[in-house]
This record gives structure tokens, C-alpha cells and sequence, in this order.
């Protein structure tokens, strides 16, 4: 290296360990090979910055560089070469499990959990272990034994919380927040500052500095969507524009300073920028109450109703309680109907605020003042967790089953009640029905178990609850009126 001063010297070996060469003596020996190739052009009458920039262009990006140690590798290591063979397999094989999986569960094909499963497990315990220990022996970095553990397990916790979550089970929410909390207070911070204790350039420094916080920023945001917490759209959008505006635009004026041609590494870094701020938005976006009114607003109405009704029944049966010449034998008859009119309604409520706690995963006290207010509920939509609470496996061990046989058991009460009045009777029967239903497009009879609560949407079983509700209050009131105008005929 005769020629070349030890400043530059230094230029050289910075560019080199920027790469973080960790294979033995293979750094030394590049290093070597860039100053011979720059003191054969210093020799030929080239200044040392234009041979270190034509040298930089030979060589192509500091990229290049790291395939040299990688291909070094895969030749005099047989289970390093396995262990990117696997990796590459089990990514690929994991990724389009997961895909077939989502189009099996948006589609409800029998096979989607399986897929998930098989999928994430894939990627949590097969793939992404082989990926940070590559990214171990490739890259030996400052902090590298808090960083590479706290990324294994804070990614395996956050894959296992979204294929939990997706799944419905239990501990989903610790997983996530385990994952996030490590990624965002552990992982996060320690790479800015293994990162900026490693760099000279103060430019490079803020640069960095700018784009963790972004993305601290916006994984913020992400956990808040994920647990329905408050300001998630504004954490999404402010970190989504600070990793566009602010790091993107600092990135791009470093990496054309530092090379004279764009790398197709930039061009995909940009396209990645772009897709993951374009998800974020999405994710940021919050439908309108008009969209939906027209499915939450029965609900709301509906249980409005029944509570009128509920009222209303009191105060008849107070008033006949209260009058003197009502019959003894009509008083108990109308307490005995109020009192399993009551009790049904309860368990129905019941029903609708555990449905709600589980499909928000929040406390019953917590669901059970969302009654009121539908448009308060985030997974509106959600058809596995009602049909997997109120359905079941085969229709018969679901809450729902329970629903109609205590409907079944009120109905039957009152139709003793109704005697021989065939206008009461039929009221009743058609406005508490539990009998099969014929479906309208391919003509089989299903049950009513089955028609009312399997793959319904999460706000039409409340729809359809809060009707039973309503029904049940007003099959009450009738059942009331019924009785006291029998009394008034046999006093005439």
C-alpha cells in the first residue's frame, strides 16, 4: 500500500467497515484489494479522490462489498448455505400459506385456520429465527446482544399476537402489546444508538435519528388501532408523513451525495416507503357513520323501544294491581308473565354484552354501557366470533340454542295463557317464531339457530337479538291487554 497516506488509508478501511465485515481476516484482505486497485490508478496519473470514486464505480455500491463476505460464506460453509436455503424455502412456502388463508377467510372456505397456523408458524418459528441469525454472523453490530434477542423475541410476539387475534384466542392482546412494547422502548432506541455511536457524520446521525422516530411513531399508532385506543389515526398519519417528508427526502440527499448512480436497492427502498405509508393511511381511516347507519341504528332503535315497552308493561300491571276489582287470579297470571318476560329480556341482554366484550375484548361492565350506542363498536362486522358464541359447532351448543329454547318456553307460557282466542294465539306464534327457516335462494329449511346467528355479521345478531327483545316486550303488553279484556267480558 506504498503511497497511499494513512488518512487515506482510513477513508478505505471506513468504507469497508461500514459494511460490518464480521468474517475473519476477510475485511483486512478487502481493504487491501481496494488499495491496490487505487494506488495502480494513483500510478497512472489520477488524483486519490478520483481513483477512490472510479475504484467506488468498479466495485458498484458498498453492497457489493457484503456479497463478497456472503459468497465467501456459502463456499467454506455448508450449514450457513442450508440455513439461507432454508430460509429463502420457508419464507416463500409460509407467505403463500398465509395469502390462500386470508382469501379462505374472507371467502369462509373450511380450511382458513389451518393455513393460518401452519403459516405464521412457519414464519414466527422457521423463518424469521434463521433470518436473525444470519443477520447475526453477517452483521456484527454495537449492542448486538440486546438487539438480535430483543428482535427475535418482540417479532415471534407480534406474529404470534396477529395470528391469535385473527384466530380469537385467548392472550392475543399480551402478545401484541408484549411485541410492541420491546420494538418500540428496547429495539427501536438501541439501534439508533448502536447506529450513531458507530458514525462520524452528524448528518447521518439526525438522519437516522429522524427515521426510528417515525417509525417509533408509527408503530405507535399501530398498537393504539390494535387496541382501540384514542389518537391511533393521528400517531399513523403524523409518523406516515415524517418518513415521507422528512426521512425519505434526508435519505435520498445522502445516498445521491455519497454515489454517483441510483441503486436498485433505492428504487425498491422507495417503493417499500410508499406501500407501507399507503397501508397506514388505510388503517388511519375511519368509515362514516352514514355508511353504516342504516345497519346500527335499528339496534339503537330497537332497544329504545323495548325499554318503552318494558315501562308501559309495568305501569299496566301496577294500575291492575292497584285497582280493587281486579281479579286475584288475573294479577298472579299477569305477574307470572311479567316476571319470565323479564327474565328472558335479561338473559337475551346478557347475551348481546358478552357478544360485545368479545368481540372488542373489553370488560362486560365496559360492553354493558356500549348498549346504547352501537356506533361506539369497533369490529361491527366481525361474523366468526357471533357465529362461534351463539352458533357453535353444529347449531346445538351455542348460546343461541339456549336463546331459542327459553323463547320457546315464554311462547309456550303464553299460549296456555291465550286459551281458546285463535287471533291471540296466532299473534304470538307468528311474532315468536323458532320453527326451520326456508332459505330464499337455494329453498332448504335451516334452523332458526342457524339462520339468524351463522356467518351474520356481528351488528345484524344484535339487530336480531334486540328484535327478539323488542318482541318479547311486546308479545308481553298483548298477552296483558288479552287478559284483562277476558276479565272485563266474564264480569259482563
Amino acid at each position: 500500500m506504498q503511497g497511499l497516506t494513512f488518512n487515506q488509508v482510513s477513508q478505505i478501511e471506513r468504507l469497508v467497515k461500514s459494511e460490518q465485515i464480521a468474517f475473519s481476516h476477510l475485511a483486512d484482505d478487502l481493504i487491501d484489494h481496494i488499495c491496490c486497485m487505487i494506488e495502480a490508478e494513483c500510478a497512472s496519473g489520477l488524483s486519490f479522490d478520483d481513483a477512490f470514486r472510479k475504484a467506488r464505480l468498479q466495485i458498484g455500491d458498498t453492497r457489493n462489498i457484503k456479497k463478497v463476505e456472503e459468497d465467501t460464506l456459502i463456499l467454506i460453509d455448508k450449514k450457513y448455505r442450508n440455513m439461507k436455503t432454508t430460509m429463502k424455502v420457508f419464507a416463500l412456502i409460509s407467505l403463500i400459506m398465509i395469502a390462500f388463508g386470508s382469501v379462505f377467510k374472507i371467502m369462509h372456505w373450511p380450511g382458513a385456520s389451518v393455513l393460518f397456523l401452519l403459516g405464521f408458524g412457519l414464519l414466527a418459528f422457521v423463518f424469521y429465527p434463521s433470518a436473525i441469525s444470519v443477520m447475526r454472523r453477517e452483521y456484527k453490530i454495537k449492542w448486538g446482544g440486546l438487539i438480535y434477542p430483543v428482535a427475535l423475541i418482540g417479532g415471534i410476539a407480534l406474529m404470534m399476537g396477529i395470528l391469535f387475534k385473527l384466530q380469537h384466542y385467548p392472550g392475543a392482546s399480551y402478545l401484541l402489546l408484549t411485541g410492541f412494547v420491546l420494538f418500540i422502548f428496547v429495539l427501536i432506541p438501541s439501534i439508533v444508538i448502536s447506529k450513531t455511536s458507530t458514525t462520524e457524520s452528524k448528518f447521518i446521525r439526525r438522519t437516522n435519528i429522524v427515521g426510528a422516530a417515525s417509525i417509533a411513531v408509527i408503530l405507535v399508532g399501530l398498537c393504539s388501532k390494535f387496541f382501540h385506543w384514542p389518537g391511533a389515526a393521528v400517531e399513523l398519519f403524523v409518523g406516515s408523513i415524517a418518513l415521507s417528508l422528512v426521512w425519505l427526502p434526508l435519505y435520498t440527499y445522502y445516498a445521491f451525495r455519497e454515489s454517483a448512480f441510483i441503486k436498485g436497492g433505492f428504487i425498491y427502498l422507495c417503493m417499500a416507503v410508499i406501500l407501507f405509508n399507503l397501508f397506514n393511511m388505510l388503517l388511519a381511516l375511519n368509515i362514516s357513520r352514514v355508511v353504516y347507519k342504516d345497519f346500527v341504528q335499528p339496534s339503537i332503535t330497537l332497544n329504545s323501544g323495548t325499554d318503552s315497552f318494558i315501562k308501559y308493561n309495568a305501569s299496566l300491571i301496577n294500575a291492575a294491581a292497584a285497582d280493587s276489582t281486579t281479579d286475584t287470579t288475573l294479577v298472579n297470571k299477569v305477574n307470572k308473565i311479567h316476571q319470565s318476560s323479564k327474565e328472558l329480556i335479561e338473559y337475551i341482554s346478557g347475551v348481546k354484552t358478552s357478544l360485545v366484550a368479545l368481540l372488542d375484548e373489553i370488560p362486560e361492565s365496559e360492553a354493558q354501557s356500549m348498549s346504547d350506542d352501537y356506533y361506539l363498536l369497533q369490529n361491527k362486522f366481525d361474523v366468526a366470533i357471533p357465529t362461534k358464541y351463539l352458533y357453535g359447532e353444529n347449531g346445538n351448543d351455542g348460546v343461541g340454542y339456549n336463546v331459542q329454547m327459553k323463547t320457546e318456553a315464554y311462547r309456550n307460557l303464553l299460549l296456555a295463557e291465550a286459551g281458546d282466542d285463535q287471533d291471540e294465539v296466532e299473534f304470538i306464534k307468528q311474532l315468536l317464531p323458532t320453527s326451520p327457516v326456508k332459505m330464499v335462494l337455494s329453498g332448504d329449511d335451516v334452523s332458526w339457530v342457524m339462520y339468524h346467528f351463522y356467518n351474520i355479521p356481528a351488528i345484524g345478531v344484535l339487530n336480531t337479538l334486540s328484535g327478539l327483545e323488542y318482541k318479547v316486550a311486546l308479545a308481553e303488553n298483548s298477552m296483558i291487554s288479552h287478559l284483562k279484556e277476558v276479565q272485563k267480558e266474564t264480569k259482563q
